[in-house]
């Protein structure tokens, strides 16, 4: 009997603690639901302090007071929304400013201002401020509300500036906006009398329609303003306002305020509205052949490509470095694949600018060659996924040519109708850094010499034949160099960037040349270097000269075979015959263009003159 009577205690002492033990799991259990309710409630009721006010100055304050009436009420836990007797603003200073501060979740709020506290006693909210007929503000930070003028746009003095930014084409390139408590949110920077270029008054923006194009809105007085638009809300994220669009100013957005203005909407990183909802996508394989290149960066990301279209993939325009080429194969052709998203194309085609670069930085990019010159950079017209031509780098032609042995170039300017620098006087292009020199278009590294005493100046370098630009400096800055039409002139093409270079076309040439004189910021042709250079070693004369079919040279006797060569006045050999044993050669016009020419007429004995010849 005190046997069982054991047993019975014990599996009831058993069973008691196994009760205890089931009790505290679950009551653990049970704590751990209710923290974590707690927690998520926390998280998901993030809210931020909105100051809401009103300038009452000049209006007859209603005996109920002065109210705000929206769709932000019951957010703020009022009894309800656009209710206009529960939400009272105070003026505790009184200096007629009225204001309450609430807490509300992220998001875009509607409401107006209500002198009393009864609907009838609403202000009239201004057009330019309206948003579904109401004001509007975005919620995304702790943040005070301008204190407008009760019925007006803005604080007392200042002007509302409305800012809208199209973000469909960055959207469609995978540039998101940035997110505040699942809401989409962006911002803007400036200069505005209301942010002044202070993080923590930044105009926050919204899109409550979905529509990708962002709204928002600040105040300033009037005058002249810059800006920019942030996609991410912090420095890093904000677009990129490209040097020469009409909009710009030290890489920011223009803006001019002179009464209530509204920015936009206005395409993100561009000047105007997004042109196109729908975008065209374009694949784009770049490709260059550089056989005959020095690669200067060495292995890796050497060669790159910069252009108009950087924006379309993602980037920021005209910005070497930033795309890159890799040569897988060891060809010599690097190339490229981009994905370009465009709003731009017309007719469903699509036009560009572009460029390539031996290296990564400004300062290594290629000579582009007249024959496929657009306003100083090459251009492609497309309209569907698209492989450019494997142009060789610096020429108009696909695939490369042997490479030339150097050859000695001199160039000379007359300067005896200007005042000469005491800098000195130099030679400047794109063919510096084939002649050995450490960069192109350096104007004060070439300089030249007057060593005939004549006012013709002069500079030899040694470079491989090829098509190149270059100006002469009277001094040695960018102020200094020559600003002749040389386009108009007949010697030169345009820099792309409003003005002109000189051209030197000397491809295939394979034997040393001297150019002819030219006078300084002109295309003409000196008299003082013709007639230095016609010393007549050998004795030759052309008829007629103007020429206008054909021209007859007579040699008079010599003792050895003679050659004879014809240059345009890019210094481009139009014309080279040797070993003439005659006493007269007859040249045709054939295929060449009316114009001056130079003649040289030389033996193998090195003896050589030149003259002047007018092709009509």
């Amino acid at each position: 009997m005190n046997k069982n009577i054991h047993t019975f205690e014990s599996v009831k002492n058993t069973i008691n603690a196994l009760l205890l033990t089931f009790k505290q799991k679950t009551m653990k259990k049970i704590y751990s639901i209710f923290t974590m309710i707690l927690m998520s409630s926390f998280v998901f009721a993030q809210t931020y302090d909105i100051t809401m006010q009103v300038n009452m100055k000049g209006q007859t304050v209603d005996a109920n007071g002065v109210h705000a009436a929206g769709n932000f009420q019951a957010a703020a836990g009022f009894a309800g929304d656009w209710d206009p007797s529960t939400t009272m603003l105070t003026d505790t200073d009184g200096d007629s400013i009225y204001s309450i501060t609430v807490q509300l979740p992220a998001g875009q709020y509607q409401f107006k201002f209500v002198n009393g506290n009864a609907w009838g006693n609403d202000e009239g909210v201004p057009a330019i401020v309206q948003e579904g007929g109401n004001r509007f503000m975005n919620v995304a930070k702790n943040d005070t509300l301008g204190a407008v003028m009760y019925g007006g746009t803005a604080p007392m003095g200042m002007e509302f500036v409305r800012l809208k930014a199209d973000m469909r084409e960055q959207m469609k390139l995978g540039v998101s906006p940035d997110t505040v408590d699942g809401v989409l949110a962006m911002d803007a920077m400036g200069s505005f009398t209301a942010i002044n270029w202070t993080e923590k008054y930044a105009a926050e923006m919204m899109d409550p329609d979905g529509d990708s194009i962002f709204d928002g809105y600040t105040y300033a007085m009037a005058g002249s303003y810059e800006m920019k638009f942030r996609h991410g809300r912090a420095w890093g994220k904000n677009e990129s306002v490209v040097s020469g669009l009409p909009c710009e100013v030290n890489t920011n957005r223009a803006v001019t305020v002179n009464v209530d203005t509204v920015v936009g909407p206005i395409c993100y990183n561009k000047c105007a509205a997004c042109v196109a909802t729908v975008l065209d996508t374009f694949n784009v394989t770049f490709q260059i052949n550089m056989r005959n290149e020095f690669i200067l960066n060495g292995p890796g990301a050497a060669v790159s490509v910069a252009g108009n279209f950087q924006s379309e993939s993602g980037g920021n325009d005209w910005s070497p470095g930033e795309i890159t080429f890799s040569d897988a194969n060891g060809d010599s052709i690097y190339d490229v694949t981009l994905q370009l998203i465009t709003a731009d194309a017309v007719g469903g085609a699509w036009t560009f600018a572009y460029k390539y670069l031996n290296g990564t930085a400004w300062g290594s990019e290629e000579p582009v060659p007249a024959a496929c010159n657009v306003n100083g950079n090459r251009e492609a017209v497309i309209s569907g996924d698209t492989t450019l031509p494997a142009f060789c780098f610096g020429s108009c032609a696909v695939g490369c040519d042997p490479i030339l042995d150097p050859i000695n170039i001199t160039f000379r300017v007359d300067m005896t109708q200007e005042v000469p620098s005491g800098n000195g006087i130099h030679v400047t292009g794109n063919f510096m850094t084939a002649a050995g020199f450490p960069s192109n278009w350096s104007k004060d590294t070439l300089e030249m010499v007057d060593n005939s005493g004549t006012g013709v100046y002069e500079a030899t370098v040694t470079m491989r034949p090829a098509e190149y630009e270059y100006k002469f400096v009277n001094g040695n800055s960018d102020a200094d160099e020559e600003s002749g039409d040389f386009v108009a002139g007949g010697c030169g093409v345009s820099n792309g960037i409003g003005g002109f270079n000189r051209l030197l076309d000397i491809k295939g040439l394979l034997a040393d040349t001297v150019l002819p004189v030219y006078i300084y910021n002109t295309c003409n042709i000196s008299t003082i270097g013709v007639n230095e250079l016609n010393e007549k070693e050998i004795s030759f004369a052309v008829y007629p000269n103007p020429m206008r079919n054909n021209a007859t040279i007579w040699f008079g006797v010599h003792q050895n075979e003679l050659r004879v060569q014809l240059f345009d006045i890019t210094g481009k050999a139009v014309l080279d015959q040797s070993n003439i044993a005659v006493n007269t050669y007859v040249i045709s016009k054939d295929g060449l263009q009316s114009g001056i020419y130079i003649l040289k007429v030389s033996d193998k004995a090195g003896f050589s003159s030149v003259e002047k010849l007018i092709i009509e």
